[in-house]
C-alpha cells in the first residue's frame, strides 16, 4: 500500500517511484513492469551521459582559461553526447508519457472517446518513428561508408537517431496496448502521473 495521497504526482527523476494501478489486468501490469525496467535503463544512460558531457565541458573550459590549450576530442564528445542526450530524452519522456499530447481535446471526450484518440496518437506517432527510424538507419549506413575521421565513428552517432526511434516506438507500443486492454475490458485508463 502506498503512503503518497491519491493525486500525488510521481517523482519522475527517481525511477524506483511505485506507481499503482488497480485496475490493471495481468497482461497491463506485465507490460508496465517491462516498460518500467527499459525506462530506468533509459533513466541511467542518460544521467551519465549528462554526467560526460558536464565533466568534459569542465575540463574543457579549464583547459582553455587556465593553460590556453583545448582537446579536439572534447568538442565531438560533447557535441555527440548531447545528441544522444536528445534522443535518448525523447524515449524517456515517452516513456513517463510526458511527450505532446492533445490534453486540451481529449478532456472534453468521455472515457471510451479519450482512449480512441491515445491509440490514434499513438498509431501516428509509432508511423512517424518509424520513418524517422528509417531515415537514420539510411544515414548510419551511408555515414559508415563515407566518412572514417573523427575520435568518435560518426556511424555510431548517427546510430543514435535509430535506436532513439525505436525506443519510443517500443514505449509507445506498450502505452498503447495497455490502453487497449483498457478499452476492451469497458474500463477507464487512468490519468498520466496519478499514483492510485
Amino acid at each position: 500500500m502506498s503512503s503518497t495521497p491519491a493525486d500525488a504526482e510521481p517523482d519522475v527523476l527517481i525511477p524506483s517511484t511505485h506507481i499503482e494501478y488497480p485496475e490493471d489486468s495481468p497482461l497491463c501490469k506485465r507490460l508496465r513492469k517491462v516498460d518500467g525496467s527499459v525506462g530506468f535503463a533509459e533513466h541511467v544512460a542518460l544521467f551519465a551521459l549528462l554526467v560526460m558531457v558536464v565533466v568534459v565541458a569542465t575540463v574543457q573550459a579549464i583547459a582553455n582559461k587556465a593553460f590556453h590549450t583545448s582537446f579536439v576530442w572534447s568538442f565531438e564528445l560533447i557535441r555527440d553526447g548531447v545528441f544522444a542526450l536528445a534522443m535518448i530524452g525523447a524515449a524517456f519522456a515517452t516513456h513517463q508519457q510526458r511527450n505532446l499530447s492533445m490534453d486540451l481535446v481529449s478532456r472534453r471526450l468521455p472515457p471510451g472517446a479519450k482512449i480512441v484518440l491515445r491509440v490514434f496518437l499513438a498509431l501516428f506517432t509509432i508511423f512517424m518513428s518509424g520513418l524517422f527510424l528509417l531515415a537514420g538507419e539510411h544515414l548510419r549506413r551511408k555515414v559508415s561508408i563515407e566518412t572514417t575521421e573523427g575520435w568518435i565513428p560518426m556511424w555510431m552517432v548517427a546510430a543514435m537517431i535509430p535506436l532513439g526511434a525505436a525506443l519510443i516506438i517500443f514505449h509507445t507500443t506498450i502505452h498503447m496496448i495497455i490502453d487497449i486492454d483498457y478499452l476492451r475490458r469497458g474500463k477507464s485508463t487512468p490519468d498520466r502521473g496519478r499514483v492510485h
